[in-house]
Protein backbone atom coordinates (compact mmCIF):
# COMPACT_ATOMS: atom_id res chain seq x y z
CA UNK A 1 0.00 0.00 0.00
CA UNK A 2 1.33 3.44 -0.76
CA UNK A 3 1.58 6.33 1.54
CA UNK A 4 -0.80 9.00 0.96
CA UNK A 5 1.30 12.35 0.36
CA UNK A 6 -1.15 14.22 2.21
CA UNK A 7 -0.90 14.75 5.73
CA UNK A 8 -3.52 16.01 8.55
CA UNK A 9 -2.23 18.61 11.43
CA UNK A 10 -4.09 20.14 13.93
CA UNK A 11 -4.70 23.56 13.98
CA UNK A 12 -1.69 24.61 16.04
CA UNK A 13 0.62 22.55 14.12
CA UNK A 14 0.78 19.26 15.48
CA UNK A 15 0.54 16.22 13.14
CA UNK A 16 -2.70 13.90 13.66
CA UNK A 17 -1.49 10.36 14.49
CA UNK A 18 -4.33 8.89 16.57
CA UNK A 19 -8.11 10.62 15.48
CA UNK A 20 -10.16 10.74 18.24
CA UNK A 21 -13.40 9.08 17.19
CA UNK A 22 -16.72 11.31 17.61
CA UNK A 23 -14.51 14.67 17.76
CA UNK A 24 -14.64 17.42 15.31
CA UNK A 25 -11.00 18.34 15.01
CA UNK A 26 -10.11 21.84 13.25
CA UNK A 27 -7.61 20.75 10.81
CA UNK A 28 -5.22 21.27 8.18
CA UNK A 29 -4.08 19.40 5.64
CA UNK A 30 -2.01 19.04 2.15
CA UNK A 31 0.73 17.77 0.35
CA UNK A 32 3.65 20.36 1.30
CA UNK A 33 3.84 23.20 4.12
CA UNK A 34 2.86 25.98 1.63
CA UNK A 35 -0.11 23.92 0.18
CA UNK A 36 -2.30 23.74 3.84
CA UNK A 37 -5.98 23.96 3.64
CA UNK A 38 -8.03 24.17 6.76
CA UNK A 39 -11.01 22.30 7.54
CA UNK A 40 -12.85 20.33 10.11
CA UNK A 41 -12.52 16.94 9.95
CA UNK A 42 -14.43 14.36 12.28
CA UNK A 43 -14.09 10.38 12.46
CA UNK A 44 -17.14 7.84 13.23
CA UNK A 45 -17.15 4.33 12.92
CA UNK A 46 -18.56 1.19 14.47
CA UNK A 47 -16.86 -1.82 14.53
CA UNK A 48 -18.26 -4.78 12.66
CA UNK A 49 -21.67 -3.33 11.68
CA UNK A 50 -23.24 -1.81 8.50
CA UNK A 51 -23.50 1.91 7.07
CA UNK A 52 -26.14 3.46 6.07
CA UNK A 53 -26.05 6.43 3.81
CA UNK A 54 -28.98 8.47 2.69
CA UNK A 55 -29.71 11.00 0.09
CA UNK A 56 -32.44 13.21 1.21
CA UNK A 57 -32.86 14.64 -2.46
CA UNK A 58 -33.45 17.50 -2.35
CA UNK A 59 -34.91 18.56 1.44
CA UNK A 60 -32.27 18.12 4.59
CA UNK A 61 -33.24 15.23 7.18
CA UNK A 62 -34.47 17.64 9.63
CA UNK A 63 -37.60 18.10 7.39
CA UNK A 64 -38.83 14.68 6.93
CA UNK A 65 -42.25 14.94 8.22
CA UNK A 66 -43.49 12.10 10.80
CA UNK A 67 -46.62 11.30 8.49
CA UNK A 68 -45.63 12.32 5.03
CA UNK A 69 -43.08 10.43 3.08
CA UNK A 70 -39.89 12.01 1.14
CA UNK A 71 -37.76 11.05 -1.31
CA UNK A 72 -34.48 9.50 -0.11
CA UNK A 73 -31.97 7.77 -2.10
CA UNK A 74 -30.57 4.69 0.15
CA UNK A 75 -26.79 2.88 -0.06
CA UNK A 76 -25.57 0.27 2.31
CA UNK A 77 -22.17 -0.66 2.99
CA UNK A 78 -20.90 -3.90 4.27
CA UNK A 79 -18.74 -3.50 7.79
CA UNK A 80 -15.71 -4.54 5.14
CA UNK A 81 -16.67 -1.11 3.36
CA UNK A 82 -18.77 -2.94 0.35
CA UNK A 83 -21.59 -1.37 -0.99
CA UNK A 84 -24.04 -3.97 -0.91
CA UNK A 85 -27.27 -2.24 -1.88
CA UNK A 86 -28.38 0.90 -3.67
CA UNK A 87 -31.58 2.60 -4.41
CA UNK A 88 -32.48 6.03 -5.31
CA UNK A 89 -36.54 5.72 -5.89
CA UNK A 90 -36.53 4.81 -1.97
CA UNK A 91 -39.22 7.27 0.80
CA UNK A 92 -38.62 8.09 3.96
CA UNK A 93 -40.69 9.73 6.93
CA UNK A 94 -40.88 9.61 10.61
CA UNK A 95 -41.82 6.60 12.44
CA UNK A 96 -43.28 5.91 15.95
CA UNK A 97 -45.37 8.33 18.03
CA UNK A 98 -43.75 9.07 21.91
CA UNK A 99 -40.41 8.59 19.91
CA UNK A 100 -40.93 10.72 17.28
CA UNK A 101 -41.93 13.27 19.90
CA UNK A 102 -39.04 12.74 22.25
CA UNK A 103 -36.42 15.16 22.71
CA UNK A 104 -33.49 14.08 24.08
CA UNK A 105 -32.48 12.97 20.32
CA UNK A 106 -30.17 15.48 18.34
CA UNK A 107 -32.07 17.69 16.19
CA UNK A 108 -31.38 15.24 13.22
CA UNK A 109 -31.19 11.69 15.49
CA UNK A 110 -35.09 10.50 14.87
CA UNK A 111 -36.53 7.18 14.15
CA UNK A 112 -37.20 6.41 11.20
CA UNK A 113 -39.34 4.37 8.22
CA UNK A 114 -37.82 3.59 4.72
CA UNK A 115 -40.24 2.42 2.29
CA UNK A 116 -38.93 0.59 -0.66
CA UNK A 117 -40.68 -0.06 -4.01
CA UNK A 118 -40.33 -3.49 -3.76
CA UNK A 119 -38.92 -6.20 -0.77
CA UNK A 120 -35.19 -6.40 -0.08
CA UNK A 121 -33.05 -8.13 1.94
CA UNK A 122 -30.59 -6.28 3.18
CA UNK A 123 -27.77 -6.92 5.40
CA UNK A 124 -28.63 -10.26 6.03
CA UNK A 125 -32.11 -9.56 7.30
CA UNK A 126 -35.33 -10.84 5.98
CA UNK A 127 -37.06 -9.15 2.72
CA UNK A 128 -39.17 -6.76 3.51
CA UNK A 129 -40.76 -3.59 2.02
CA UNK A 130 -40.17 -1.30 4.85
CA UNK A 131 -37.41 -0.83 6.88
CA UNK A 132 -37.15 0.57 10.30
CA UNK A 133 -34.17 3.26 11.44
CA UNK A 134 -34.78 2.67 15.19
CA UNK A 135 -33.23 5.57 17.26
CA UNK A 136 -33.64 3.90 20.79
CA UNK A 137 -34.79 6.87 22.66
CA UNK A 138 -35.75 5.36 25.98
CA UNK A 139 -32.39 3.19 26.39
CA UNK A 140 -29.03 5.13 26.97
CA UNK A 141 -27.29 1.53 26.28
CA UNK A 142 -28.45 1.57 22.85
CA UNK A 143 -28.30 -2.53 23.79
CA UNK A 144 -32.06 -3.69 25.47
CA UNK A 145 -34.08 -3.18 21.92
CA UNK A 146 -30.90 -5.71 20.68
CA UNK A 147 -30.62 -7.60 23.34
CA UNK A 148 -34.46 -8.65 23.71
CA UNK A 149 -35.41 -9.60 20.46
CA UNK A 150 -32.47 -11.83 19.78
CA UNK A 151 -33.36 -13.58 22.95
CA UNK A 152 -36.64 -13.89 21.42
CA UNK A 153 -35.68 -15.43 18.29
CA UNK A 154 -33.63 -17.50 19.98
CA UNK A 155 -36.44 -18.58 22.51
CA UNK A 156 -38.21 -19.74 19.46
CA UNK A 157 -40.79 -16.53 19.96
CA UNK A 158 -43.20 -16.36 16.46
CA UNK A 159 -43.21 -12.80 14.45
CA UNK A 160 -39.81 -11.81 16.14
CA UNK A 161 -38.50 -8.60 13.99
CA UNK A 162 -34.60 -9.38 12.57
CA UNK A 163 -32.28 -6.71 13.85
CA UNK A 164 -28.94 -4.97 13.14
CA UNK A 165 -26.94 -2.11 14.13
CA UNK A 166 -25.82 0.28 11.54
CA UNK A 167 -24.28 3.93 11.83
CA UNK A 168 -26.39 6.40 10.18
CA UNK A 169 -24.97 9.36 7.58
CA UNK A 170 -27.85 12.01 5.99
CA UNK A 171 -26.42 13.96 3.34
CA UNK A 172 -22.46 13.11 4.97
CA UNK A 173 -23.61 14.56 8.19
CA UNK A 174 -23.31 11.61 10.80
CA UNK A 175 -26.97 10.98 12.93
CA UNK A 176 -25.52 8.05 15.18
CA UNK A 177 -26.16 4.55 15.71
CA UNK A 178 -29.44 3.10 15.17
CA UNK A 179 -31.20 -0.69 15.02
Amino acid sequence: MTESPYKIYLADGMLLTKPRLGITEDILTGVTEDELMPWKLCFMKSENHHTVFLDMLGDDICAVEHNDYSSVSVNLVSPSGISEFTDSKCLIKGRGNATWEFDGYSPKKKPYEIRFEKKHGIGGLSPRKKWVLLANAYEGTGILNKMVLDTAKEMGMKYVTDSEWADVYADGNYLGNYL
